[in-house]
């Protein structure tokens, strides 16, 4: 499965990082936001959203292999959400056994059809991503200060 990238950190962990002397920025658009300490608004509804997204994209991803390898394949989406798109593992875990559910409720012609229109749910897919990463920026631009870049 293509390796997403987010750089999101929850507020729980902003508010754990200033308390230690580390506030957290982020570049948005080529602007350097401090990150409010606090949960903003939006920001749940996004994360649910983008996890949503994720799981989506894994269902897809599994119905390109063989059944013998769903398994196997999801513990190591599992690690790679985890290690390369900064998921807590309690997230990881939800999307992929999400996804095993969604995928297994799928039928025989379902997960046929959706491989055939791979090209329709990749435009569709990055569509999504495009719109979830603009909406995550323009939470950050209402709710965030800028600051200069280090």
């Amino acid at each position: 499965m293509e390796i997403v990238r987010v750089r999101y950190v929850p507020a729980t962990t902003r508010m754990t990082l200033a308390r230690l002397g580390q506030p957290v920025a982020l570049e948005v658009e080529q602007q350097c936001f401090a990150l409010s300490l606090h949960e903003m608004p939006g920001e749940v509804d996004w994360r649910i959203e983008f996890l949503q997204w994720l799981t989506r994209k894994v269902v897809f991803y599994l119905t390109t292999l063989p059944e013998t390898d769903v398994i196997q394949s999801l513990l190591r989406v599992e690690r790679e959400l985890i290690l390369e798109t900064g998921l807590h593992s309690l997230e990881a875990q939800a999307v992929t056994e999400a996804a095993l559910v969604e995928f297994q409720n799928l039928g025989e012609k379902e997960r046929k059809e959706l491989v055939e229109d791979q090209a329709r749910f990749q435009q569709y897919s990055m569509k999504e991503w495009t719109a979830l990463t603009e909406r995550y920026a323009q939470i950050v631009r209402s709710q965030c200060q800028s600051v200069k870049a280090a």
